[in-house]
């Protein structure tokens, strides 16, 4: 009896520690990160960013919030805790820009993967990120299947991007934000507008936010700005096809694009 308890242990047993050296010898990924590129970008890749890292053999062992200066320190630190695997750190933009500006010690074993237009000298970069920031918003409304939605745009935003130009609303020249405010509210009573597309975000909004019979899909910049009940997508770089680009090695430089992450993909993060 003994036996045939013993024998289904020991191959659970020797299972979970091949799973377990498996996923020791992953690719380790660490990002340092400014908080507001947390609060933004990041937050909004989150979720998909493990998910998709961990399916092709590689794990993000640590995320790093760090203020707005990188010092020796810091990276020695990162060094020491993964001397054993490759460690592959990935830079926020602005933090980017800080090593790139400044001879910091403690880099030599680390792969290190920008954010930003390539600096003259990469030889201190594994892999650069290059974002785009042009985006087809028309193609987030179709992905999101979403109706009785408008794309809004301020006065200075109107040529910036494409959409079915009868349900585009532009704030006009000279319009104040609360006379923009006003009639975007009459409109969305008037046609049942449920969500809206925008691009940016300005004074116009402030009051439109809280409104419970509007839905908003917004650039993730303001994705703090926006109440998650009242949150339906967020247009955002995509970092994980970015960093699984740069960590096949395709290119020196990887062009970075945008996707719209609905509600459900950043649910949790």
């Amino acid at each position: 009896m003994r036996k045939r308890i013993l024998l289904p242990l020991l191959v659970m047993l020797l299972l979970c520690a091949t799973l377990a050296t498996y996923f020791l010898l992953f690719g380790h990924i660490v990002c340092l990160v400014d908080a507001t590129y947390y609060r933004t970008v990041y937050r909004a890749n989150e979720r998909t960013l493990k998910r998709q890292l961990l399916l092709s053999g590689y794990r993000l062992s640590s995320v790093e919030v760090v203020p707005s200066k990188l010092d020796d320190s810091l990276l020695a630190g990162l060094a020491e805790k993964h001397k054993t695997s490759t460690l592959y750190v990935v830079l926020s933009p602005l933090l980017t820009e800080l090593v790139e500006k400044h001879k910091l010690t403690g880099l030599e074993n680390m792969h290190l993967i920008g954010i930003g237009d390539a600096h003259p000298d990469e030889s201190r970069f594994f892999s650069y990120l290059i974002p785009n920031q042009s985006f087809d918003w028309q193609e987030a409304q179709k992905e999101l299947g979403t109706r009785g939605s408008a794309l809004v745009l301020t006065s200075e935003g109107r040529q910036q991007h494409a959409f079915d130009s009868s349900r585009t609303v532009v704030q006009q020249e000279g319009e104040t934000d609360q006379a923009f405010s006003k009639r975007l509210e009459t409109l969305g009573k008037q046609q049942g507008l449920l969500t809206i597309f925008a691009p940016e975000l300005g004074p116009w909004a402030m009051d439109l936010l809280s409104t419970s019979a509007l839905s908003w899909v917004i650039d993730a910049t303001y994705l703090p700005l926006v109440e998650r009940e009242y949150l339906q997508g967020i247009v955002a770089d995509d970092l994980a096809h970015g960093i699984l680009s740069a960590l096949r090695g395709d290119k020196d430089t990887v062009q970075l694009t945008k996707r719209c992450f609905t509600e459900r993909e950043i649910g949790g993060s």
